[in-house]
């Protein structure tokens, strides 16, 4: 009994020998995992920044660009209208060769006195609105 009691002690030191050895390889890898996390908490420190400034000047941009889309929409716009009132003169053009000048200047007659009044009636309704 003696003997097993010798054994079963050389095998718990045996054990604990393991144990301890584990426990030293535990701490030399936490340790290691500690350095290796101050180093990309010090790498992130240094990025995050730059990440600021990039994400800013890309929010610079796309403003940029909803201005030009904007913009150009606005343009196009205005094109299609000077097309449009390009089409109307042409048209008035030949209705002039058409119908001979007499009856193109008694229009344009009309259109600017209509014109007058509109712009009459816009000052009246300034004022009263002033």
């Amino acid at each position: 009994q003696v003997k097993r009691r010798e054994l079963q002690a050389a095998s718990d030191v045996s054990r604990i020998e393991c144990l301890e050895n584990d426990l030293i390889t535990a701490r030399k890898k936490a340790a290691l995992a500690e350095r290796r996390s101050l180093e990309l908490e010090r790498q992130l420190g240094e990025v995050l920044p730059e990440l600021s400034s990039v994400k800013s000047n890309n929010d610079m941009l796309q403003d940029q660009i909803s201005e030009g889309k904007q913009r150009e929409a606005e343009l196009s716009e205005r094109i299609g209208d000077l097309g449009r009132q390009l089409e109307d003169a042409r048209s008035m053009m030949e209705t002039v060769e058409r119908e001979g000048g007499d009856r193109v200047l008694a229009v344009q007659a009309d259109r600017q006195a209509q014109a007058e009044q509109f712009n009459l009636s816009i000052e009246e309704k300034s004022q009263t609105i002033s």
